[in-house]
């Protein structure tokens, strides 16, 4: 018997698990985990420039009106470097069109797609009541512990929705040194992860349940647990799940 419950459960479960993930880097005395990024900025005044000559603006403007506005600071680069405990990976938009049964079709995306927006070239628009930006994103450092948290949920003025799109993953073998920018890459010799735990959504975003997949490491086996029921599973089932939230080690 699965659980019900509200969309309002959503905000606890995060909570809980962002202390979860405190606890987690505690015990295992992870150290600072951190990532480059890179601010571009389309509108709003950025004080410095990280890359001089790398900021060209989005709009299209003849050669010298652009070399003319790489000389004020609002198209000016700035770098920033933070720590994070897990990584937030973006879903494509789910598309509306229907198949000949009138079922909604549900898409896939290859995970590695989605890491693209840490390879320090892919560029991602935010917006705030103020302004406008674009930032990359590219890791200087990688954790033994690395977890990816999927986008599923998103909010607006009257409603929550929930993207059904499946990402193919591979179980094991996912290397990240391609992500990790070029003057750390010969510090990290384990760049490669192979999946431990993976969480899973079904059901409408204003209610559903929750499946656990983990690997017990002894048996080299894969459980499903969900409420007091476990059961083993086989990989290739759990790469067709709604993954949510995932955890791999190196």
């Amino acid at each position: 018997m699965s659980l019900e419950y509200p969309i309002q459960f959503e905000e606890t479960m995060s909570r809980l698990w962002q202390l979860a993930l405190v606890w987690l880097h505690t015990v295992l005395t992870l150290g600072p985990i951190s990532q480059n990024v890179w601010v571009r900025s389309v509108r709003p005044v950025v004080l410095c420039c990280a890359n001089p000559g790398g900021c060209v603006p989005t709009s299209p403007q003849p050669a010298e009106e652009k070399e003319q506005l790489l000389q004020n600071d609002e198209y000016q680069e700035t770098m920033v470097e933070s720590t994070f405990m897990y990584l937030t990976l973006d879903l494509p938009t789910a598309p509306l069109y229907k198949d000949e049964k009138e079922q909604l079709i549900i898409p896939q995306v290859p995970l590695f797609n989605i890491l693209a927006k840490f390879n320090g070239i892919t560029e991602k628009e935010y917006k705030t009541y103020k302004e406008n930006f674009l930032k990359r994103f590219q890791l200087t450092k990688l954790p033994p512990y690395l977890i990816f948290c999927i986008k599923r949920f998103t909010k607006n003025n009257f409603f929550v929705e929930k993207n059904p799109t499946i990402v193919n993953f591979p179980i094991t073998n996912v290397d990240l040194r391609e992500y990790l920018s070029e003057e750390v890459q010969a510090v990290h010799k384990n760049t490669t992860y192979d999946l431990i735990a993976n969480i899973v959504h079904d059901g409408k975003p204003t209610e559903g349940s929750y499946r656990i997949h983990v690997l017990h490491h002894g048996t080299g086996k894969w459980y499903e647990l969900q409420d007091l029921q476990v059961t083993d599973i086989l990989p290739q089932m759990i790469t067709l799940s709604e993954a949510y939230i995932q955890a791999g080690s190196v």
